[in-house]
């Protein structure tokens, strides 16, 4: 679950390179944090659904390199 989602994140005619964002990264972003929390989507449960998910699929979850 570490490949990129969306890899063209710069905005045109920036010489800023694209970094990927991947799950992990989206999930710890501030403002998708305020969202599931409006939303009240309990993040710890959102994980261990992805985790099964990712299992049904015969992916290796990996672990996020933030600790949101």
């Amino acid at each position: 679950m570490r490949q990129p989602l969306y890899a063209n994140n710069a905005f045109r005619g920036s010489a800023r390179s694209a970094t990927p964002l991947t799950f992990p990264d989206i999930l710890c972003d501030p403002l998708v944090r305020l969202v599931m929390a409006a939303d009240r989507v309990d993040p710890h449960a959102l994980k261990a659904e992805l985790r099964q998910v990712a299992a049904g699929l015969g992916l290796a979850p990996a672990e996020s390199a933030c600790n949101c």
